[in-house]
């Protein structure tokens, strides 16, 4: 007989599924693996039943990984391929990175080969970043990417072991300035980070007016000062802030080296910029003269668009020197001239849009090439 799992246990809390359990024997049949289609299931995972049970035993207060087991039998009784059933699990698991964690975990010592599959799904998903859409207080809907710590697995499994990532350029980058002295930058904690620029839609929604130049729905929104966008995030409400200038480059870099997230050059093909002036190579490219629509350009390795060019992004930190020793979760100078802008923009020549390229404007100052992005910790969505 086929066993089908209601869905409504995928909300039950674990004291609740445990009391579930001691009265429903399909429920208990179909987490321990007795019975069912569960039996297909543990039969292309290779478990035993021992194993299967010894893992739940171990989770018994992990309900995120209790919850994906239960996912994974009411999915696979729809979908009973493997193959289709893992792109069924990716699609639901798309944003909830610690899911797929997890499980690499809870396969240990019970399936290697199905164990290296998830593996190999979650660096990916690390490099590409999981993608999570939210909803703000005001109605607006914004799509926010992660950036895992550099002291988890997923960023090592990247990096090569290195629990740091290089801030900063190398002495011999084309058009790099004084102030990019390279240093290893630890974090402590992954964040939420905007996968577009905020938009002028999103701004509207929650600040009325629009005070951008160039007007249209999904252009970024311009012409805003620091200032402008700390009231943008206060008026929020769920911990919305800026990314700190740490977070910024790491995000942009999404683990590359190089003067740009593709490479070494850019003349205007690859983002908004003033291609007249280009970086990296003598052949002059585009000048648009004014913004373009979020996405426009292809997204880094992460999924984050336009981190280079289009409008250039405020940061949390006050500008001031780097020091040249490891640093952990950096948040800039107490005070300064000025806070920290990032990416450079449609109007700045190639080389102002390298990842480590660093200027700054005083906290009320307002121009058209003026934009941002959305952060928020791991714990406020």
């Amino acid at each position: 007989m086929t066993l089908i799992l209601d869905d409504d246990y995928c909300e039950l809390s674990w004291t609740q599924l445990r009391e579930a359990m001691e009265h429903d024997e399909t429920l208990r049949c179909q987490l321990m693996g007795d019975k069912g289609n569960v039996d297909e299931l543990r039969h292309e995972l290779r478990d035993e039943r021992a194993d299967l049970s010894d893992c739940l035993d171990t989770i018994a207060e992990d309900w995120t990984a209790i919850r994906w087991r239960l996912a994974s039998i009411v999915l696979l009784e729809r979908v009973p391929d493997l193959e289709e059933f893992r792109k069924v699990a990716c699609r639901a698991m798309s944003d909830d990175l610690a899911a797929v964690t997890r499980l690499v975990e809870l396969l240990e010592g019970v399936d290697e080969v199905e164990r290296a599959y998830w593996k190999k799904l979650m660096v990916e998903r690390g490099k590409a970043g999981c993608t999570k859409t939210i909803t703000l207080p005001c109605g607006a809907v914004m799509e926010v990417v992660w950036c895992p710590a550099t002291t988890d697995d997923e960023w090592k499994s990247i990096s090569g072991g290195q629990d740091y990532f290089m801030m900063g350029s190398p002495v011999n980058e084309e058009g790099r300035e004084d102030n990019e002295t390279p240093h290893r930058v630890k974090l402590t904690k992954g964040y939420w980070l905007g996968k577009y620029e905020v938009t002028q839609a999103q701004w509207r929604s929650v600040m009325g007016a629009n005070p951008s130049k160039n007007v249209g729905d999904d252009l970024p929104v311009e012409n805003v000062s620091w200032e402008m966008c700390d009231e943008f995030c206060r008026r929020i409400g769920i911990k919305a802030r800026f990314p700190s200038e740490a977070e910024w480059e790491y995000a942009c870099r999404a683990g590359t080296s190089t003067a740009y997230c593709w490479g070494n050059a850019l003349n205007g093909d690859k983002a908004n910029c003033d291609g007249n002036y280009p970086c990296g190579t003598t052949v002059t490219g585009r000048y648009l003269g004014q913004t373009t629509g979020v996405g426009a350009y292809p997204p880094n390795a992460w999924g984050f668009y336009d981190m280079h060019g289009n409008v250039l992004e405020w940061c949390q930190d006050w500008i001031g020197d780097y020091g040249d020793d490891v640093t952990t979760d950096p948040t800039g100078p107490d005070s300064g001239p000025g806070r920290v802008l990032r990416g450079g923009s449609w109007y700045n020549s190639a080389k102002f849009c390298r990842s480590a390229c660093r200027t700054f404007a005083g906290q009320r100052d307002r121009r058209k090439r003026y934009g941002f992005r959305l952060c928020f910790s791991a714990d406020a969505i």
